[in-house]
């Protein structure tokens, strides 16, 4: 009987421990088990989306002021923008030489007293090789009306200086030292030129001042807007109130905080010219515009033409004659080389940077207006300065 108790007793702790294993296995299998939602058929999360920053832009303005005989008494090429965001100031000599269409061969200061404001704006856009997205002309009154607006501005005068009206017969004398001037005195300091005073100095001194002028601006658009809307007649500009009020209050962020830079479009002396007169220097251009304006450079497009550098390599008499109009009926915009480096060319040339489908198309474009063979059509392997496509005219070329 002992026997059988124990066989009996081994039988229930074994099924204890058995039963004791199952029950472990079910807690341990709920503890891991993911707990269930509470949530009916939960919707899936979007899939994550990349936005792509917008592209930096560089906007430009060609800000002139003109003189009482409706001529440039300078003229300021700004921009705003940019990969690193500043206000880029570079003047522009009212002397330099532009190509006004169905005018021919003039100066700035020329262009600036046509009536369209896009004359000068497209001319220098063309010889500059710069995008200028729009131009702000102000008069003396105008310009004396945005002085006032911001109640006036301080100057350092160098010497004494005795300023006449537009009728010569009232005189303003401005004594050498620091000095506020109230509208019509500053505009009449900023424009006036003494007898043999560079250009440059008047240029600067419309730079400081005008520069000093945007910084009083407010701070806010629509005040700014409200100046513009009361300068009245002689302030004019290619963009609407709204963009140009905007565009200065960029500006004047930027100078504020010293985000600026300023600089002269270089040049060079036009030899034997009266009166005196300059062109762009093509080289020292280009690589101030890179630095300054590099979102602003012109490329070939639908609303960029072509531009085509000419110069003359033969003595052929009334060889100029007639190539701007052909290239502009073409739709090509002519930048006027001067002489090539060396004159008895027996062939004409026509180069492109490279051999791209798209510059052996400005080639061929412009072999066709000027009525040379293809074959003068050759790649240099670099780009061109001072034009997208270099054309130098030979003896074989006819007016």
């Amino acid at each position: 009987m002992s026997g059988i108790r124990q066989r009996r007793r081994a039988l229930e702790v074994g099924v204890g421990v058995l039963l004791l294993v199952l029950a472990l296995a079910v807690v341990l299998g709920n503890a891991t088990r993911p707990a269930k939602s509470s949530t009916v058929n939960p919707k899936p999360s979007p899939s994550p989306t990349t936005t792509l920053p917008a592209k930096p832009t560089q906007s430009t303005v060609l800000i002139e002021l003109r003189a009482d005989d409706n001529t440039a008494a300078g003229s300021i090429l700004t921009g705003v923008g940019g990969s690193v965001d500043r206000s880029v100031w570079l003047s522009v000599d009212p002397r330099l030489l532009v190509e006004v269409s169905g005018l021919g061969t003039s100066t700035l200061a020329q262009a600036v007293s046509d009536p369209s404001l896009n004359v000068a704006q497209s001319a220098l856009s063309d010889v500059a090789g710069v995008q200028i997205d729009g131009s702000w002309r102000l008069g003396r009154l105008a310009f004396a009306g945005l002085v006032d607006a911001v109640g006036g501005v301080t100057v350092a005068v160098p010497t004494a200086v005795t300023l006449g009206s537009s009728s010569g017969t009232a005189k303003l004398v401005l004594p050498a030292g620091i000095d506020h001037l109230q509208g019509d005195a500053a505009a009449r300091y900023v424009i006036a030129l003494s007898p043999g005073e560079p250009q440059a100095v008047r240029t600067a001194r419309m730079v400081t001042v005008l520069q000093q002028l945007v910084m009083s601006l407010p701070i806010e658009a629509a005040r700014i807007r409200a100046i513009l809307g009361s300068l009245g007649a002689t302030s004019e500009s290619t963009a609407s109130t709204e963009v140009l009020a905007a565009y200065l209050a960029h500006t004047r962020s930027n100078l504020v905080s010293g985000n600026s830079t300023f600089d002269a479009i270089p040049t060079l002396p036009v030899i034997g010219s009266k009166p005196v007169a300059v062109r762009i220097d093509a080289g020292r251009s280009t690589k101030l515009f890179a630095a300054t304006l590099p979102l602003a450079v012109r490329t070939p497009g639908e609303t960029s033409p072509v531009r085509v550098l000419v110069q003359y390599g033969a003595a052929t008499p009334g060889l100029p004659s007639g190539v701007a109009d052909r290239l502009a009926s073409a739709g090509l915009a002519y930048i006027n080389g001067a002489a090539a480096s060396g004159i008895g060319f027996a062939a004409s040339q026509v180069l492109v940077p490279d051999d791209s489908a798209a510059a052996r198309g400005w080639g061929d474009a412009v072999t066709k207006a000027l009525g040379l063979p293809a074959w003068d059509v050759r790649s240099v392997g670099h780009p061109i300065v001072g034009g997208d496509v270099q054309v130098i005219l030979g003896s074989d070329y006819h007016p």
